[in-house]
């Protein structure tokens, strides 16, 4: 197959979505927005590219049922979201399709697979930055997705061309064959640098400049070694504080999705971030203290 016999359908319109929609569209392949909850989508995005060039992008919808073996659907909407927009969306898919996963955390796989069945289904970990600015979608720092099986493989012999016409249109795009351990590195970033962001409301570089959010940063981060231990061993050869602070230095002037979230009281990705840390910490028979503590203050806000 090759990259135009590619049809992209784009589930989820926000920050990430909105960044693999028009990269899609600007290489001219064909890229549709699924509709999802009854929501009345643009007529355009407005986009600022790295190097602060303003584009405005059509956008074209569709609702094609089934999807088929050419059809790859990019579900970018956030992790609370996922059942339900699948569900009203009425999605279904025939043998050969492929669905793509972008929900930060861990466990969507799950909630998604009764839904494809017969789809090649995969995650996507994501490092691009990107986000939303009143009706505008901004590119704010270049990064690469990581894509990998989300379950049980099949064999399908277009995946390398698919990887390839992503990899052109929004690079970095690469394959691993064991997603895991890039599922894990990314949820202990985003376990650390969310919450923290979102409960002392500050930009991740704070949390290097501030001796006491430096502190909790470093505890959460320790707190974490027992059950990396158990269940993602690999991440054992990393400096975790070394890599969560290159990452507040690197996004110093971020606001975190989460912050973001906050602030427009919108629900939080508490349960695929921390939420999931913690069922993964009891079904070891660990404790996990301090992010315990600090789910419960989050979760106490009324969104």
């Amino acid at each position: 197959m090759s990259k135009t016999d590619f049809q992209f359908h784009i589930l989820g319109l926000g920050a990430i979505g909105g960044l693999w929609y028009q990269a899609l569209f600007k290489k001219g392949l064909s890229v549709s927005v699924w509709p999802s909850n009854n929501r009345k989508l643009p007529e355009h995005i407005e986009f600022k590219s790295l190097d602060k060039q303003i584009s405005k992008v059509p956008v074209v919808t569709s609702k094609k049922v089934p999807l088929e073996e050419k059809d790859v659907l990019l579900v970018c909407v956030k992790s609370y979201q996922l059942s339900t927009a699948l569900e009203s969306s009425q999605l279904t898919a025939t043998e050969g399709s492929k669905v793509i996963l972008f929900q930060n955390g861990m466990g969507h796989a799950h909630c998604a697979k009764d839904y494809f069945s017969k789809s090649r289904l995969m995650v996507a970990v994501s490092t691009q930055g990107a986000y939303r600015k009143d009706q505008q979608w901004i590119h704010a720092g270049t990064g690469q997705t990581t894509i990998g099986d989300a379950l049980n493989a099949q064999n399908f012999n277009d995946i390398p061309q698919l990887l390839a016409t992503l990899n052109e249109a929004l690079p970095t795009t690469q394959w691993t064959n064991n997603i895991q351990p890039a599922q894990w590195k990314k949820l202990v970033i985003n376990a650390v640098i969310n919450p923290l962001t979102a409960l002392y409301e500050c930009r991740n570089g704070e949390l290097l400049t501030q001796p006491a959010y430096r502190e909790h940063m470093h505890s959460l981060i320790n707190e974490l070694a027992p059950l990396l231990l158990r269940c993602c061993p690999q991440l054992q050869e990393l400096d975790l504080v070394h890599l969560v602070s290159q990452v507040a230095q690197q996004t110093q002037l971020n606001v975190s999705s989460m912050l973001q979230d906050k602030v427009a009281h919108r629900p939080l990705e508490l349960e695929s971030i921390t939420g999931f840390l913690l069922q993964a910490a009891k079904q070891e028979n660990l404790t996990l203290p301090l992010h315990s503590a600090i789910y419960e203050q989050l979760s106490s806000l009324k969104n």
